[in-house]
């Protein structure tokens, strides 16, 4: 448990203090109205009675902001008390969008954001490796398959996107997908090659989006986003296909 004395004396010293202050304005006036009603000798009884209660009340407040803890006892719910007890949370192995695993893509020169469930943190940074240091070549395969598919959308559509140009030449496709989170994990928890889905935008496909789905080294998948690794793993391990299967 968290040490939290100093926090806990404070918040008795100010609430203590407020007292103080509330039952010396009340004995203030209790001693106006004593003064006004002494010829009356019930009334002055009971102004009596009250002002040496509130007096008492005073005095434990003052003993209270001299010395908080020992008159810990007055007081219920003390926030920083709460504070101290609580439990240490227990350390998740998901990192949701977690600043220590967010890196800037060197291919796309983008800040991307990790989601990992049930891998370690070397793990982690191992698909980040990976995606940071593709070849030339893995690269190139990646822009001629971002490729196929936007012209399997614009042919589908009829149309090309406003905003792009009206040819684009290698990676100057590239220019054009925006990855947003890169997706780490399956439930088994089972750490081997490296496998992984970049979610990103896309100007050509605002709906579905894009995905670029790894194994074993390889980029094996660049289509709609659809988030189904464990499909496109088999598809590469029974065809060995890589790219747009």
């Amino acid at each position: 448990m968290k040490d939290n004395t100093a926090a806990i004396k404070k918040e008795i010293k100010g609430k203590a203090t407020a007292l103080l202050v509330t039952f010396a304005l009340v004995d203030v006036l209790l001693v106006i109205m004593l003064a006004a009603l002494w010829d009356n000798q019930s009334a002055r009884i009971a102004l009596l009675v009250t002002a040496g209660l509130f007096t008492a009340f005073l005095i434990v407040s003052i003993l209270a902001v001299c010395n908080p803890l020992k008159f810990k006892w007055m007081f219920r719910n003390l926030k920083s008390e709460q504070k101290a007890q609580l439990k240490p949370r227990a350390k998740k192995t998901e990192y949701k969008h977690d600043k220590d695993y967010g890196f800037v893509s060197r291919i796309f020169d983008r800040p991307v954001s990790v989601s990992a469930l049930n891998v370690s943190g070397d793990y982690v940074k191992k698909c980040i490796d990976f995606f940071q240091s593709m070849s030339d070549e893995q690269i190139d395969r990646l822009a001629d398959n971002a490729m196929a598919y936007y012209l399997e959308i614009r042919e589908c559509s009829g149309d090309t996107v406003s905003k792009m140009p009206e040819t684009l030449n290698g990676r100057e496709i590239l220019d054009w997908v925006y990855p947003k989170v890169m997706w780490i994990g399956n439930d088994e928890g089972r750490e081997g090659p490296v496998e992984f889905i970049v979610e990103c935008d896309c100007e050509w496909e605002p709906e579905h989006g894009m995905e670029i789905v790894a194994f074993s080294e390889e980029i094996i998948h660049v289509g709609a986003y659809d988030g189904d690794l464990d499909y496109w793993k088999e598809e590469y391990l029974s065809t060995g296909a890589v790219g747009r299967t």
